[in-house]
C-alpha cells in the first residue's frame, strides 16, 4: 500500500510529497504526525537547506483535514479534539520553521490545506490553484490560523471569505496575501529542475522564484474585479444585518451568487461564531490565535452543527443539513460565547 505522505531529500532540499489522490490529499492525523516528525528532523539536519511541500497529483495540493475520520470519532464519542491539537501544532511549526519552506499550492487548496500552505516562507500558486475556506457549509469555522490571516486581507475581504467560503484563484490568493508568487503551471517543471540545480552558496531562492514569476502568464483576479462590492456587502458589524442584506441582494454575477448561496446554505451558528471570531482575532498574535482556535475546534466537536454538516455533505451526501437552530435570529449570544470557552 502506497504511503499517503512520503519524504525525500534532493540537492539539499527536503521534499514532502502529499500522495493520497483519492482523498485529494485530505490530512489524516497519521499524515500530520508524520510530517511534523520529519520537519523536526530536517530542522536540525545541516545537510537540508530548505523544504518544499508538494502533491504527487496536479488536481489537488490538499483539500483539507480528514473530517470523515473526525466525524467517526465524534459519533463514537472519542476525543475528536485531539486531531485539531496535532493539526494546529503542525501549522504553527511551519510558520516558525527556521529554514525556508516552499509550498507549491497547485490545484485544490482548502481548509487544512491552507493551514500547511500558509505558514510557508515561500508560497506559490498557479493558474490551476483553487483556494477556499468553506467551513461554514459543514458547520465549522475557518480555522488553521484563519482568525489571523483573514484579518490581514484588504478591506472586508477576509470577513466575506470567512462567511461565504468563496473560491479564490491564484491571482486572488496573491492579492489577499495568501501567496507570495504566481508561477504558471508550464513553469512548474522548470522550477523543480532549477531547485535541483540551485547553488546554495551563490543563488537565492527569491531570485529564482521572482524570475519564474516574471516568465509566467498572468491571470485576472476575481476578487479585485469585485473589491468595492465585497467591501460594501461585508461592511455591517451585525450578523442579523448581514443576513438580511444578503438575502435581499440580487445580482447576475455568478461568482457572487455562488458565494452568497454558500452563506444561505451554511450553519447559522457558524455564521454568528465566525463574525465574533474575526473580531476577536484582530488584535491577537498568531500564537494566541491558534490557542483560541483550538478551544473553538474542541467546542465545535461537542455541538450539533459540525457533526450534522459533515454528515449531510460528506457521509450521507444528501446535502440537506438540519441546522439547530435553523435561523440566525435564534442563535443566542450565549450559544456564540459557548464556542469560545476553554475546555
Amino acid at each position: 500500500m502506497e504511503k499517503s505522505v512520503y519524504f525525500s531529500v534532493e540537492n539539499s532540499i527536503g521534499h514532502i510529497w502529499l500522495n493520497s489522490p483519492k482523498t485529494l490529499n485530505a490530512l489524516s492525523i497519521e499524515m500530520i504526525i508524520s510530517m511534523t516528525e520529519q520537519l523536526e528532523t530536517w530542522e536540525d539536519d545541516l545537510e537540508v537547506r530548505a523544504v518544499i511541500m508538494l502533491s504527487t497529483s496536479e488536481r489537488a495540493f490538499c483539500a483539507g483535514g480528514d473530517v470523515v475520520s473526525l466525524y467517526k470519532a465524534m459519533v463514537e464519542d472519542k476525543n475528536a479534539g485531539e486531531f485539531f491539537k496535532y493539526e494546529y501544532f503542525l501549522d504553527q511549526y511551519i510558520h516558525n520553521f527556521k529554514k525556508p519552506i516552499i509550498s507549491l499550492a497547485d490545484g485544490i487548496v482548502m481548509g487544512g490545506g491552507i493551514g500547511i500552505m500558509n505558514g510557508a516562507s515561500h508560497r506559490i500558486v498557479t493558474e490551476r490553484s483553487m483556494l477556499a475556506m468553506p467551513e461554514i457549509t459543514i458547520g465549522l469555522f475557518p480555522d488553521v490560523g484563519g482568525s489571523y490571516f483573514l484579518n490581514k486581507m484588504p478591506g472586508n475581504v477576509g470577513k466575506f471569505l470567512a462567511l461565504t467560503g468563496a473560491r479564490l484563484n491564484g491571482a486572488d490568493a496573491k492579492l489577499v496575501k495568501m501567496a507570495d508568487y504566481f508561477i504558471s503551471s508550464d513553469q512548474v517543471p522548470v522550477l523543480k529542475e532549477a531547485l535541483g540545480n540551485l547553488n546554495w552558496q551563490e543563488d537565492t531562492l527569491e531570485d529564482l522564484l521572482k524570475g519564474l514569476e516574471a516568465k509566467s502568464s498572468t491571470q485576472d483576479s476575481e476578487v479585485e474585479k469585485r473589491l468595492d462590492e465585497i467591501n460594501k456587502l461585508a461592511a455591517p458589524a451585525d450578523i442579523l444585518e448581514i443576513t438580511k442584506n444578503w438575502a435581499e441582494y440580487t445580482t447576475d454575477d455568478k461568482w457572487l451568487k455562488r458565494a452568497l448561496g454558500n452563506y444561505q446554505k451554511g450553519s447559522p451558528t457558524s455564521a454568528a461564531v465566525i463574525l465574533e471570531q474575526i473580531k476577536r482575532g484582530k488584535e491577537l498574535s498568531l500564537e494566541k490565535v491558534f490557542a483560541m482556535e483550538l478551544n473553538m475546534a474542541k467546542q465545535f466537536t461537542l455541538h450539533h452543527d459540525f457533526r450534522e454538516g459533515v454528515r449531510a455533505l460528506l457521509i450521507d451526501k444528501d446535502n440537506n443539513p438540519q441546522w439547530k437552530p435553523a435561523s440566525i435570529a435564534d442563535v443566542s449570544n450565549e450559544l456564540v460565547s459557548e464556542h469560545f470557552k476553554e475546555n
